[in-house]
């Protein structure tokens, strides 16, 4: 556990003491099983845990200061799945299926009221000007798609899973999205 721990901080340099607590356990605990896990064997524990991690900080840094503001437009008839039921209330927590709709729906140029606000919030959370549709909705959208394959019990392949830890935990020579998603959406008191 030590050695994935080593690993994971240095992949994600300073952004490792940002994120919360859950988020470096599940980013740590997918690095464990990424390296003890047979290359011939299945990996779904690897996406599962690297899933979990990036909802854990979306939630928290991107969504959840939204909520309130979501809430105030629940009267808007508008059908736009999870995250408007989200918004109004009706559900608890976002996946990251929904997740990845909301961010992907920011590119459209036909929004609704409720996606009209949400994008004002990004716009005004994110530091600096973003491609959210290349940079996160497009990998959240295939990192959504092979944890749903493994939590029905379809095998993860090491090379799927391999894309999916670059991707979330980034590689020598680019950030991932956890380091990404730290350093666009800072908390309160934070430096950006």
């Amino acid at each position: 556990r030590e050695e994935a721990e080593r690993s994971v901080r240095a992949l994600l340099g300073s952004a490792m003491d940002a994120v919360a607590p859950d988020t470096r356990t599940a980013a740590v605990g997918a690095e464990q099983d990424w390296r003890s896990v047979a290359p011939a064997d299945d990996h779904s524990t690897v996406v599962t845990q690297l899933a979990k991690a990036v909802e854990i900080e979306l939630m928290r840094r991107l969504f959840q200061p939204f909520r309130s503001r979501g809430s105030a437009l629940s009267d808007a008839r508008e059908d736009i799945g999870g995250f408007g039921k989200w918004c109004r209330g009706q559900i608890t927590s976002l996946s990251l299926g929904e997740m990845a709709f909301a961010l992907g729906s920011l590119e459209r140029e036909e929004r609704s009221p409720l996606l009209d606000a949400f994008h004002a919030h990004v716009s005004g959370a994110s530091t600096a000007p973003w491609d959210l549709g290349e940079r996160l909705a497009m990998p959240l959208r295939t990192l959504a798609a092979r944890r749903n394959a493994a939590v029905h019990k379809e095998p993860v392949s090491r090379a799927e899973a391999e894309d999916s830890r670059r991707t979330v935990l980034g590689r020598e020579d680019r950030a991932g999205l956890l380091a990404l998603i730290v350093a666009r959406f800072p908390l309160p008191g934070e430096r950006g």
